[in-house]
């Protein structure tokens, strides 16, 4: 089964000096063997079933994530185990209730020509420095933020349309299938909260985003993204073929 190791490592010991400037500051974190964890809480305005808890393992290299460890907390509204995926360039692995696997596997293997492991806050990429640059920009407010992960934070608000968080994530053109936002989507926009460490990183992260869903109704997503322990030492291994069923093993389970 696959493994991680964790260890809370001083930003101190692991970069000698701090960058000044957020986007900066993100890019000093791709380094081989580091990565962070974040909390998300996830929410739907009238949808009170659908809420739900995701914690997440990001380990990074030097241009960015290679590999990101994200699994469901367990909630009795919702069927055991709990949901978890591993997931690589060019392909992904799963394991809990909606992943059956033959009694002799442990992981179900997809494979994902193109895929690129990344982590996102709602729909914000966390690992595009030229995006956190363009929310910043646009922040209307900045305030006393309080603080998270041992650190104090300063509050960035904003807002910012589909289309424009599409001009400059690349993330979210995945999410839009290369296609840009068109029609009610292209009216749609994200409220956003940012909290910036006072060594430049990203503690914490809101979003709100409405969607239209008929004439009248307006469904909205609430996700609240906690991230701790920047630069700490973290490998996520992959599984190995004997314990991954391929495709003909799981397609009938």
């Amino acid at each position: 089964m696959a493994s991680i190791t964790f260890s809370t490592t001083a930003f101190a010991t692991v970069f000698t000096t701090v960058s000044t400037t957020p986007p900066d500051a993100l890019r000093a974190q791709f380094v081989a063997g580091r990565g962070v964890s974040m909390t998300t809480a996830v929410s739907t305005v009238e949808e009170e079933d659908s809420d739900y808890r995701q914690k997440s393992r990001v380990e990074f290299g030097p241009d960015g994530v290679v590999a990101v460890d994200r699994r469901d907390v367990a909630d009795p509204r919702y069927p055991d185990p709990p949901l978890r995926y591993l997931i690589f360039k060019d392909r992904s692995y799963c394991q809990g209730w909606w992943c059956l696997t033959p009694p002799t596997k442990t992981w179900v293997k997809y494979e994902e020509p193109g895929s690129i492991p990344h982590f996102s806050a709602g729909d914000i990429a966390m690992d595009e420095p030229a995006t956190l640059k363009a929310l910043l920009a646009r922040a209307v407010s900045k305030s006393a933020g309080g603080v998270y992960d041992r650190t104090p934070t300063t509050l960035y608000r904003g807002v910012i349309s589909h289309p424009d968080l599409y001009r400059v994530s690349p993330a979210f053109q995945r999410n839009y299938g290369g296609k840009r936002p068109t029609g009610n989507d292209a009216k749609q926009k994200i409220v956003w909260r940012i909290w910036i460490g006072k060594d430049g990183l990203v503690r914490r992260v809101w979003t709100s985003d409405a969607e239209k869903m008929g004439p009248t109704r307006v469904v909205t997503r609430i996700t609240d993204s906690l991230l701790r322990g920047w630069g700490a030492e973290t490998h996520i291994q992959e599984p190995s073929a004997s314990d991954s069923a391929e495709p003909d093993e799981w397609r009938d389970y």
